[in-house]
């Protein structure tokens, strides 16, 4: 999926559905969205709501009408209440969604280096999971090794 900031995106139910829209929704021709420039996603919940994600500090955004509207729902925080992608809000890169064989979602993302913010070639992978459909997560788990440069076709 590409988008870029103001760009409309239009979504073809019929492809879509093959990932995560409901059922119900298949046999719309389809219908057109606006998605903020960083959306990664989306992943369907259990209770029928999509998940996505805004790159800008790993805000999470919900759709409860097949991604039609989507409203926000806050940074993704860890169940202190710790946003994952730290405390102050910054852009992260590659950011993905997966659910796992578990029932569980896991969210790969990566941040700058520390003293590296506007360069996309030192980058720390980070990976965290959510076991309660996305309403907490765990602590983030660094899966690159430190000071080493991480792209994601890598």
């Amino acid at each position: 999926m590409f988008v870029s900031r103001g760009l409309r995106l239009v979504m073809l139910i019929g492809l879509f559905s093959l990932w995560s829209v409901p059922p119900a929704l298949a046999d719309d021709d389809g219908f057109e969205v606006n998605v903020p420039a960083g959306f990664s996603g989306p992943l369907l919940l259990k209770d029928g709501r999509l998940l996505a994600v805004d790159r800008i500090g790993i805000s999470g955004l919900s759709s409860t009408d097949g991604g039609r509207t989507w409203q926000k729902s806050g940074r993704l925080a860890d169940r202190d209440g710790q946003p994952i992608g730290g405390k102050k809000p910054q852009r992260s890169f590659a950011v993905s969604l997966i659910r796992l064989a578990s029932g569980g979602i896991g969210a790969k993302f990566e941040l700058p280096q520390e003293g590296f913010s506007r360069q996309a070639t030192k980058l720390d992978a980070y990976y965290s999971t959510s076991i309660d459909e996305a309403q907490t997560w765990s602590k983030p788990v660094r899966i690159t090794w430190p000071h080493s440069p991480t792209n994601s076709t890598w």
